[in-house]
């Protein structure tokens, strides 16, 4: 039999932690130094004797949390139970017993059985069941029957494990009082605003009732609920909004809540008030929901700002006035507060983006804002706070790694070699400009190696581009870095591409055409030339050969529905001079087909 002390009323294993809960039921302290647990592997095997530290005391009419392993939602709660780290073996094995002695006195144990192990001789209770990694054996009787009706699985508990939620306390009976509501029974003049609440006199936790509560007006029509919701003890509940001069009832059913020994309220908490006659009262600004916060540091430049205040906002006359200024008191070039339109009770602030590492004032004159009675904020709302400092700057491009060839006005082409950019683990933005003031964006493209290669039509003969490169993790974009055509009239090189980069052929088997200024032969990388067909997202079969100056490209027909665009890619070393001399950079261009929409 269970002492009438401390007993065993949970046990767990699995995805929370190894642990059992004890509850002393009596109504004194106990300190349990000299006091044991002793786990057996099987009934053939004594596994870890673990004694509790000293000076360990489980308080009278509480629990105490002995865990073998670290657990979420085993430590902390609404009953702050103490916990203790033991050095037990694991739980949860076939034929494992729990004993928990006085010294060596056997108080209460606890057998754990999935299969037919069974021990021999006189023992309380050996559990015929399993239980799955989100389950928990919890005691629902402290008089020991030494039988199954003691127990019960606690299905797919929650995070936290509500250990607390259940005490076996034989002189619990009671249910939690009501100590005291906010507002108080029979209070008058009480703002529309006001927070509904009851405290009881202990911990309580939700009920099957708690979404029944409800608050009624003088002709007994309800007002739209929000929820219920228990906190300690205490009881919240929203709501909308409730108009003055009347008067409204709460009622908590029956079964709206419980205490930790599982005590339901039986019968209806009820209370009354009345709202003040007339809204005289102007909107209050609510420092916990401002923001950035007062005093904030590190905020980033396009942070949204705001303020939210107790009630509904309409537009005041001095709304147009609301400010922001930096440390030097200049005001920030745009500024436009405005009532959210997500929320009524918010006043959000447009604003052009602030500069790093400065220090903004926000000012909410009086008369901004006013509620529907035409209450008008009494006085300003002022709140400051600082800027975070500037990122970082990507690394310029590395000029020796970069290439920029353009020998067909149409298509120039700039090249990096591996390193060219500095590239972090999401990858590295390269644009390329027409000016060091960079005028015009000729192309962007993103590499995460470092290597790239970036493709333009260069109509207007450009000798030189500028080249930027921003690390995609909030760095700035890097200094220009100036690159001049690098074709010299030696080098092997394309002078005319049929079709054209960028352009659209007349016809479905027209052949791809790269003529070069001198003969070439096959190289190496020649069965690498491919097409890629993005419709299908697959590249075509093509079938390559030289003559004198060209190279041709024979493929399958095109396709001229649908999303008919077409990359072709030529390695550097695809053909070679006579020489042996290759392709400086690869060539990379794309197409179209007519497009044909059915």
């Amino acid at each position: 039999m269970a002492s009438q002390s401390v007993i065993i009323v949970k046990y767990h294993s699995g995805y929370y932690g190894e642990w059992v809960t004890l509850a002393n039921i009596t109504g004194t302290d106990i300190n349990l130094t000299n006091w044991k647990m002793r786990e057996y592997q099987s009934t053939t095997t004594v596994g870890q004797t673990w004694q509790f530290p000293q000076n360990t005391v489980i308080k009278a009419k509480s629990l105490l949390i002995v865990k073998r392993t670290h657990g979420s939602g085993i430590t902390g709660g609404p009953a702050n139970i103490p916990v203790v780290q033991s050095t037990l073996g694991p739980f949860g094995r076939d034929g494992e017993k729990i004993v928990l002695l006085n010294g060596n006195q056997q108080v209460d144990e606890l057998i754990f059985r999935i299969g037919s192990t069974l021990y021999s001789g006189y023992t309380p209770f050996q559990i015929p069941a399993s239980l799955t990694r989100s389950e928990a054996f919890v005691r629902k009787l402290i008089n020991d029957k030494d039988s199954r009706d003691d127990w019960e699985i606690v299905t797919s508990p929650t995070v936290p494990i509500k250990a607390w939620e259940w005490a076996p306390l034989t002189s619990d009976i009671e249910p939690p009082a009501k100590v005291s509501s906010i507002p108080a029974d029979r209070a008058t003049n009480v703002a529309v605003d006001t927070p509904l609440t009851a405290t009881f006199s202990e911990p309580i936790f939700a009920g099957p009732a708690l979404q029944n509560v409800t608050i009624t007006d003088g002709n007994n029509n309800p007002v739209e609920l929000g929820y219920a919701m228990v906190s300690g003890s205490e009881l919240s509940i929203l709501h909308a909004v409730i108009e003055y001069n009347k008067t409204y009832t709460v009622n908590i059913p029956a079964q709206a809540f419980k205490d930790a020994a599982g005590n339901f309220n039986t019968s209806a908490i009820t209370w009354s008030f009345t709202t003040v006659a007339v809204d005289i009262l102007p909107p209050v600004p609510l420092p916990q929901h401002q923001y950035p916060t007062n005093g904030a540091t590190d905020v980033y430049v396009a942070v949204s700002v705001g303020q939210h205040f107790n009630e509904p906002l309409l537009p005041g006359p001095a709304l147009e006035s609301v400010t922001i200024k930096d440390e030097n008191n200049i005001p920030l070039g745009y500024v436009q507060a405005r009532i959210s339109d997500l929320n009524p009770r918010a006043l959000s602030i447009d604003h052009s983006t602030f500069e790093y590492n400065k220090t903004y004032t926000v000012n909410i004159p009086a008369q901004a804002v006013m509620d529907a009675a035409g209450n008008a904020n009494a006085s300003a709302v002022t709140w400051s706070f600082t800027t975070a400092a500037p990122p970082p700057q990507t690394a310029a491009p590395v000029a020796n790694l970069l290439t920029f060839h353009n020998n067909v006005p149409e298509y120039a082409q700039v090249y990096g070699n591996y390193g060219a950019v500095e590239v972090n683990p999401w990858g590295t933005t390269v644009r390329v400009y027409s000016s060091a003031a960079k005028d015009t964006l000729l192309g962007v493209v993103t590499t995460i190696t470092g290597s790239f290669w970036l493709t333009f039509n260069n109509t207007s003969s450009l000798q030189t581009v500028y080249v930027t490169a921003t690390a995609e993790d909030g760095k700035t974009e890097s200094p220009v870095t100036p690159l001049p055509v690098s074709v010299s009239d030696t080098d092997l090189v394309a002078v005319s591409i049929v079709p054209v980069f960028g352009g659209e052929i007349d016809y479905l088997d027209a052949p791809i055409k790269v003529t070069f200024n001198k003969p070439v032969l096959a190289g190496p990388g020649i069965q690498a030339i491919s097409i890629y067909e993005e419709i299908w997202a697959r590249f075509l079969d093509a079938e390559v050969s030289v003559n004198d100056n060209e190279l041709l490209i024979q493929h399958p027909t095109f396709m001229n529905s649908g999303y008919p665009f077409y990359d072709v890619f030529v390695p550097a070393n695809a053909v070679t001079d006579t020489a042996g001399n290759p392709l400086a950079t690869p060539l990379i261009y794309l197409f179209v087909t007519e497009w044909i929409i059915w």
